[in-house]
């Protein structure tokens, strides 16, 4: 794993660093940052798995957004923030931030456990780097060169042919599609006109994803519900700024409320999402049950709904975002019958829960973002 740490103070970054080493997979390099200009540049030639940053102490020394947004143009990776304020007062998700831990007044060894607590899932699709057993720290002010991590990165690619590793993945998810009894990402989508219901999940990255696809339908087409993991204040005014974007109508979810075609639902934060036929009719249902993989909504409760009632007339979509919520739900949907597209790893800002679904054989074809709105309309265009 790669990690850098953006952190105004030198001491801390230091004892961070001792902390997270030991707990990191062998080979594990961590780099680190005070000043969030020179940090951008490490970012650039670090190309980190994961950035690590203090909420407080940086991101707010300087327009928020604004770094947050600078340090995704630099790559598609998750960005964890810690800060002593308390996480239900922080709207981290609204800003493209993956997650967000408490920091324990300075104590380092309890943000490392918790930071590789809230991350070791994604251990396991890294391997070891081997071409330099000794992890390192770079100082402030230190210049990184363009040949140094080229070299690196040779040495990496050397051990690992690309084509042979797509290979073996794609033959490992078809095993796993097949012993569910699942046809392979080669089966057609539904017949013109027999989709009544598009459900789609998402979470980090989700929200400019969403906004991406939406942007680019065209009516006629079947309701679209939506379950994206965003605070419950931002919920409401994300559908806002989408339904001023599109020309499908967008609006949040409500309770007993009669889906209809052209319109898109999205689940209102801190609230299950779910659908149900009456009366030939599809109806939204909201619930405040357990979380499901930490999350509500979730995105598992509403395609399970969706499986359940509305099956192989549902076309089921799952994009960027971590962790593995809507995956189960997905595969749910496709034994059902309903036909499913999964965001590819290239254009994902999180290859989570797209990954996940993937790897359960819930997907039936893989798309980049900019092809999806496309897909949608040729599958279920009325």
């Amino acid at each position: 794993m790669r990690i850098i740490i953006f952190d105004l103070s030198h001491n801390f970054r230091r004892e961070l660093t001792k902390e997270l080493l030991p707990l990191l997979p062998e080979g594990s390099l961590i780099e680190s940052s005070g000043d969030p200009s020179e940090g951008l540049e490490k970012i650039a030639l670090f190309h980190p798995d994961i950035v690590l940053i203090n909420h407080a102490n940086v991101a707010m020394r300087v327009n928020d957004d604004k770094l947050i947004h600078k340090i995704q143009e630099e790559g598609k990776f998750p960005i964890v923030s810690y800060g002593i304020a308390d996480k239900s007062k922080v709207n981290y998700s609204w800003i493209g931030i993956t997650d967000y831990l408490e920091k324990k007044e300075d104590n380092a060894a309890l943000l490392a456990r918790d930071f590789i607590n809230a991350t070791k899932h994604m251990f396991v699709l890294k391997n070891p780097l081997k071409a330099e057993p000794q992890p390192r720290m770079m100082q402030p002010g230190a210049t990184l060169t363009r040949a140094r991590w080229k070299k690196d990165k040779e040495a990496r690619q050397t051990k690992t042919n690309p084509m042979e590793a797509l290979q073996v993945a794609r033959e490992i998810a078809s095993s796993i599609a097949k012993s569910r009894n699942i046809e392979t990402a080669t089966d057609s989508p539904p017949p013109k006109g027999s989709v009544d219901l598009i459900a789609i999940g998402s979470s980090t990255g989700g929200t400019e994803a969403l906004s991406s696809i939406l942007k680019e339908l065209h009516p006629p087409l079947p309701p679209i519900v939506i379950a994206q993991h965003i605070p419950a204040l931002f919920a409401k005014l994300f559908a806002e700024r989408l339904n001023d974007e599109c020309r499908l109508t967008v609006q949040e979810g409500e309770e007993g409320l009669t889906v209809k075609n052209n319109n898109v639902y999205i689940a209102p934060g801190n609230f299950h999402m779910t659908v149900n036929r009456e009366s030939g009719l599809i109806v939204t249902h909201l619930n405040t049950g357990p979380k499901v993989h930490s999350c509500r909504p979730s995105v598992d409760v509403l395609f399970d709904s969706v499986a359940a009632f509305i099956g192989k007339s549902a076309l089921g979509i799952i994009l960027t975002g971590m962790g593995q919520d809507g995956a189960q739900g997905l595969l749910k949907m496709r034994k059902e019958g309903s036909y499913t597209l999964g965001q590819d790893k290239n254009t994902c800002v999180v290859y989570g829960m797209p990954r996940a679904a993937f790897d359960l054989g819930a997907v039936a074809k893989q798309l980049p973002l900019t092809a999806i709105a496309g897909a949608i309309e040729e599958i279920a265009g009325l």
